[in-house]
């Protein structure tokens, strides 16, 4: 049984084998920012992970949706690595710091 309240709000919903499920939808203009808690939303660095990385995201890449615009399907965002230290250096829609036709968003996480 899916619990309604869960399917609105992305909280977690008991399942009936005593695991958790996650609903998460999408809706035109809206985004979100998820913690490493999240399923499915952290990345797992190992050995020496120092240095600087660009994570990009990009949905429906093999447009299997129609859409009205493909073009704005890509989000990024670029951090330096040090150590236990993740700094969030620049973060925006387009494919990485370096595309002419980004826009930016302000870095600073605030959920």
């Amino acid at each position: 049984m899916i619990d309604p309240a869960s399917v609105d709000n992305c909280e977690p919903a008991p399942q009936p084998d005593g695991t958790y499920r996650f609903y998460e939808g999408i809706a035109n203009g809206w985004e979100d920012a998820y913690k490493w808690q999240t399923s499915g939303q952290y990345v797992d660095f190992q050995n020496d992970p120092n240095g600087y990385y660009v994570l990009r995201v990009t949905v429906n890449p093999d447009r299997i949706m129609r859409e009205t615009n493909y073009a704005n399907n890509s989000a990024y965002t670029y951090f330096q690595v040090n150590g236990t230290d993740v700094h969030v250096l620049e973060r925006g829609h387009g494919t990485d710091p370096w595309d002419p036709g980004k826009t930016t968003v302000d870095p600073v996480m605030t959920h």
